[in-house]
């Protein structure tokens, strides 16, 4: 597959680490968030493999394309729109996470609105640009952040401070049943790929989804959810890890880097969550806004011939934005993160069945 596919999907997948997944799994630590990791993982990696084979058929086309050649117009449209939003709505949860972490971590004294604002401002530009740029800026974040997510993982888990006994205290629940919601926010990891509804415009050559390809997502992506499930427990103890809001940065605030200029960890971590979330938003809304715009586009919507439709979309996500970050608390964008990773199953059975047409309809 081409490189891009791994930087949608791992970007994805590092974005999950620093938002609302490991308080999900760790609320549920006494009652099967183990095996829910260790379901997700196959059906996480099967979704990946169907996504990418699917795609790997169409080179060069998006879903929007495909509709328009084998969908109704009508069913097209319903499910862009419907599609859409959701993008939209992971996009959101990504602003308002880290607005929480700036204020908690670094501006207290900041009205959110403002943080919302200065944010936003940075992706009402970046979502208007050719996919192509949107991924040679993902490219850039994923070659910077990474090598230092790792540094910071394998300082945590070599720390003095770091308890294995935490650690075999919780695996010995192993043995409960795994929950629906605790599954699904581990799965959404994996689930990059469905970026691909836009972004395989720019994957004009023939791709191949091979084996090696899902055993490379699933050691990063298995890698990712044990790190940031044991990680916190090992630090901040089998009971507390429950309790902390943020387990990832409250963990990388009780490290330090003894030789470095800047001495505490968390705010190191703090700099690669903005970047690695700037990712996220860019990458979802921009596949909001291309598929709104595929689903409602004004044709005189015009201003010294440049087309408005994308800005006004994006309007709407700015007043949306700073109307709901005003509205929640920090558990309740815990409790409505967990409802957002619950809807995904049934809409990726939705969106299996679009394919399976298609790809019926291409053959005759």
């Amino acid at each position: 597959m081409s490189r891009y596919f791994y930087y949608i999907t791992f970007i994805n997948t590092l974005a999950t680490m620093v938002a609302s997944m490991p308080k999900i799994l760790l609320s549920e630590k006494e009652e099967g968030a183990i095996f829910s990791i260790l379901v997700s993982i196959p059906i996480g990696l099967l979704v990946c493999y169907i996504i990418g084979r699917f795609f790997q058929g169409f080179p060069g086309k998006g879903l929007p394309e495909l509709m328009d050649a084998y969908i109704p117009k009508f069913f097209k449209i319903v499910l862009l729109l419907v599609v859409g939003i959701v993008w939209y709505a992971a996009g959101l949860l990504s602003v308002i996470t880290y607005s929480f972490y700036v204020k908690r971590f670094l501006a207290p004294n900041t009205n959110l609105i403002y943080i919302v604002s200065l944010i936003l401002f940075f992706i009402y530009y970046g979502a208007l640009m050719k996919s192509k740029n949107v991924l040679y800026v993902l490219e850039m974040i994923f070659i910077f952040t990474v090598p230092f997510v790792f540094l910071i993982i394998i300082k945590a888990f070599t720390n003095d401070h770091f308890e294995v006994d935490f650690v075999k205290e919780s695996i010995m629940y192993i043995q409960h049943y795994p929950a629906y919601h605790t599954i699904c926010a581990a799965a959404f990891i994996f689930w990059g790929p469905a970026n691909l509804i836009i972004f395989n415009r720019v994957l004009n050559h023939k791709q191949s989804m091979t084996w090696r390809s899902i055993s490379f997502i699933g050691l990063f992506g298995t890698g990712v959810l044990l790190a940031s499930y044991f990680g916190p427990i090992g630090m901040l103890g089998f009971e507390s890890s429950g309790m902390i809001v943020y387990p990832a940065v409250t963990t990388a605030d009780t490290m330090h880097f003894r030789y470095w200029i800047i001495e505490r960890v968390v705010y190191v971590v703090l700099m690669l969550s903005l970047a690695i979330t700037f990712g996220s938003i860019l990458t979802h809304w921009h596949v909001a806004v291309e598929l709104l715009k595929n689903a409602i586009y004004f044709n005189r919507f015009k201003w010294k011939k440049h087309n408005l439709t994308p800005h006004l979309f994006l309007m709407v996500f700015w007043v949306l934005s700073v109307r709901v970050v005003t509205y929640l608390t920090e558990y309740q964008l815990i409790e409505y993160t967990g409802y957002f990773y619950n809807l995904f199953p049934p809409l990726f059975i939705v969106m299996f069945l679009i394919f399976w047409v298609i790809r019926r309809r291409a053959r005759t």
